[in-house]
């Protein structure tokens, strides 16, 4: 599997987390976990099939805005596998598209049907583009105009929320509030515009990718210990909302694993 991970320009760091690009034949089954980041994603390979939760979706469209989830997103890989994605900051829908980003949570939905001109555009330039770094050109460019017309569209509560959340070793959802010097209503209104999820939400997938992070990437550390330094109430909390965000125990991951999954799960 051939993957390739690149950077933004500094003036959409705020946006973009990174690019990435992945080739492969025949890649085996993934169960994609939650991250707290949405993506915008384009296909040049062959059909993949999507099922999330019990709901089977059917074949992901060649250009797509994939938000925010909150269980595993199954995928079935019917070929080459051949994408270029954009890991967008979790409150980037809302900036890019002034829209709720909560109507795209746990969706895969079609850019033509949001935006077919931009579709049509960024999809054909993509295709013909000669390598990565000409790809990138073309969608940073096509970023920074559409963050023009929309630059006021993201609450500052939100950001606030996002630094905090990145910044503290453990999270606290009272901390929060009481930290951004809003209600919890407006705070919860908020968010759960801005990035597809409500606080507490997004809190328990933030928490989740970082004791994934540390599961493995730390053999010396035992599954109490991870558990313990990430907030949970005590092992059995820890290991149920691994299996709710991953799909199976951490026990299982340790010893089965998803390769494709850990490319980007745990990234905080």
């Amino acid at each position: 599997m051939q993957v390739n991970f690149y950077p933004p320009s500094s003036d959409l760091i705020p946006y973009v987390k990174y690019y990435w690009k992945v080739t492969t034949p025949y890649p085996a089954p993934s169960s994609i976990s939650p991250s707290g980041y949405p993506e915008l994603i384009f296909q040049f390979g062959d059909p993949v099939l999507i099922k999330i939760g019990s709901m089977e979706k059917g074949s992901v469209p060649l250009a797509l805005i994939a938000g925010q989830i909150t269980r595993p997103v199954n995928l079935t890989f019917s070929g080459m596998l051949q994408c270029f994605c954009v890991k967008l900051m979790p409150y980037s829908l809302r900036a890019i598209f002034r829209v709720n980003s909560s109507s795209f949570t746990d969706s895969t939905t079609d850019m033509g049907e949001v935006d077919p001109g931009l579709n049509q555009y960024l999809f054909h330039k993509l295709t013909d583009a000669g390598n990565d770094m000409e790809r990138v050109r073309i969608i940073e460019t096509t970023l920074r105009k559409m963050l023009r017309i929309n630059s006021d569209s993201i609450n500052a509560l939100s950001s606030s929320v996002l630094k905090h959340c990145l910044s503290v070793d453990k999270l606290n959802y009272g901390e929060i509030i009481a930290n951004s010097g809003a209600s919890r209503r407006t705070l919860e209104r908020n968010i759960k515009q801005d990035i597809g999820l409500t606080p507490k939400k997004f809190l328990k997938i933030i928490r989740f990718n970082r004791a994934f992070s540390m599961l493995k990437e730390r053999s010396d550390m035992n599954l109490q210990d991870i558990a313990y330094l990430n907030g949970y109430y005590d092992l059995p909390h820890f290991i149920n909302e691994f299996r709710e965000y991953s799909g199976c125990s951490p026990i299982r991951y340790l010893r089965q694993g998803d390769k494709f999954n850990s490319l980007f799960t745990g990234l905080i």
